[in-house]
């Protein structure tokens, strides 16, 4: 799959925000397999219009999500999805941002409504000063909704 990735100026705090129109190339490559998926979900983009604020430096970043599920039967998977982030405009030493980990998930129906709960912990490897903290602990529900590609 292939896109635009973006974000709108919105934020009213700028000391963790940019105020610009960032734009850029979106593209998604993947595999289903009989024992999973694995794939990658990356974008690079930059700011494409005039800075509200002056003093806001320039962006051009690239990420990559990488996706990757191993099931296990009965609904568990083995999963990791790090977001790996490389600020181009970034200073020296303070460009990358890279987690290693994984976590366990789980399909399940309650109700009538099908859900994966799913929780990682990612360490950083090397992350920038700015954003990034040693550890990440993400615990997540998503709905699952059925394609071609859903087993019974």
């Amino acid at each position: 799959m292939y896109g635009i990735a973006g974000q709108l100026p919105t934020s009213s705090d700028t000391s963790n925000a940019r105020q610009q129109l960032i734009l850029g190339p979106q593209l998604n490559i993947g595999k289903v397999t009989d024992w999973g998926v694995y794939g990658a979900l990356m974008s690079h983009v930059f700011d494409v219009a005039e800075k509200r604020d002056k003093g806001t430096p320039d962006t051009m970043m690239t990420t990559i999500q990488t996706y990757f599920s191993y099931g296990l039967g009965n609904g568990w998977q083995l999963v990791s999805s790090p977001l790996i982030r490389y600020d181009w405009k970034g200073d020296s030493g303070n460009k990358l941002s890279l987690p290693l980990g994984g976590g366990i998930a789980k399909t399940m129906k309650i109700g009538s409504m099908p859900l994966k709960v799913s929780a990682e912990v990612q360490k950083y490897v090397v992350s920038t000063d700015r954003f990034d903290s040693d550890w990440l602990f993400k615990f997540t529900v998503s709905p699952v909704f059925p394609t071609k590609f859903t087993r019974n």
